[in-house]
């Protein structure tokens, strides 16, 4: 995903003006998890820190809506 673009979809996800949740997966889970939320049509944004840590984890910003979708293919990849 491309910065210019990760930046258009964390701005409409704050426009929305709807609560927001944080997830936190492992980096190599990471590409699994966009392809189940594109197929689920779950507007997403991945903020991975790698100039503060190096512990392999990628934070996910989601509408608080679509958190229990995001539990449900989480829990079956697991």
């Amino acid at each position: 995903m491309s910065c210019k673009y990760n930046l258009i979809v964390k701005q409409n996800l704050i426009r929305t003006g709807r609560p927001l949740t944080i997830f936190t997966v492992k980096a190599s889970d990471y590409d699994q998890f966009k392809i189940e939320a594109k197929k689920y049509g779950i507007l997403y944004s991945g903020i991975r820190d790698s100039k503060m840590s190096d512990d392999g984890m990628v934070d996910i910003i989601v509408k608080q809506e679509d958190a229990s979708r995001i539990t449900c293919f989480n829990s079956k990849n697991s």
